[in-house]
This record gives structure tokens, C-alpha cells and sequence, in this order.
């Protein structure tokens, strides 16, 4: 466990907020989203050292309540890993808005680093069935050949 206290959670993510849903646009607006912490839950979107992420950038979600569970039934290391700095980590990556709505992105052991990029399958599986990003390949088959690694 750190010794380092954790950051200030964002406006919003320690009490159930209310949001003047006006109009329809506003509805589409947030429709991706899980919406916001809820009363007696902060929420924190967290890089791998455990600082927060700016406004609308890629993190893991991390939480923090009074219920949450005390661990993984036999599995300590787990345990310890999951529950960082006082702070359950879901392993789900999303980003937060300056409203405090938080949209999940993908799952963290999902990610796929390529060229130094972050690539989420999610993104991927979006972009393949949308016939106007793909064009006349959005009726291929999608297929990946791994090759064996070799003895060094």
C-alpha cells in the first residue's frame, strides 16, 4: 500500500449530481455514458502511477465506498493489487468529463500496444463494422496470424 494520499476526487463523483436532461440532444449527448458517482461513491479516472487523468483522457476507472468488497476469496496478490492506495481498481479504462459523466472505453487487459500507440478492441470492432471507415473491406473476413515465438 502507498503512503502517498490520494488525490482529491473531481466535482460530482462523491454525491448523486442531477442533470437537467432538457432536451433530446442532451439525452444523445451523454448516451455513451455510465453516467456519475453516485452518493457514497467517488470515482477517479487513474493512470498506472495513481494520478488522476485530465478532462476527457483515457484511464482506469478506480472507486472508493463504504461497500465495496474486501477481496478475492484466496487470492491475496490479487487482493493487494486491486485494492491500491485505498482505491478499488476495476480494471475498466474510460475517460471523465468536466461534468463528471464517465464513459468506459474498453478493459484494461484488452489494450493493445502497436507502434507506441494505444489501440482498444473496441475501437477496432467499431471501426470494421462501419461500412463508411472501411469501405469495400467491411465485408472481409478479419483474421490475425501470430507468429511462434522462437528459442533464443
Amino acid at each position: 500500500m502507498s503512503s502517498a494520499t490520494p488525490p482529491t476526487p473531481r466535482p460530482c463523483a462523491t454525491a448523486s449530481c442531477t442533470v437537467p436532461w432538457s432536451s433530446t440532444d442532451r439525452v444523445k449527448e451523454k448516451a455513451r455514458s455510465i453516467g456519475r458517482a453516485v452518493f457514497h461513491v467517488e470515482a477517479r479516472i487513474a493512470h498506472d502511477a495513481d494520478k488522476d487523468a485530465r478532462t476527457d483522457e483515457v484511464g482506469e476507472l478506480v472507486l472508493r465506498r463504504p461497500n465495496v468488497f474486501t477481496g478475492y476469496w484466496g487470492l491475496p496478490d490479487a487482493t493487494a493489487e486491486a485494492f491500491r492506495g485505498g482505491w478499488f481498481h476495476t480494471g475498466d479504462l474510460g475517460r471523465m468529463d468536466a461534468e463528471g459523466f464517465i464513459t468506459l472505453v474498453d478493459r484494461k487487459k484488452d489494450m493493445i500496444i502497436t507502434g507506441g500507440e494505444n489501440v482498444y478492441p473496441i475501437e477496432v470492432e467499431q471501426q470494421v463494422g462501419d461500412p463508411a471507415a472501411t469501405g469495400s473491406a467491411a465485408n472481409e473476413r478479419l483474421m490475425a496470424i501470430i507468429p511462434p515465438l522462437l528459442e533464443q
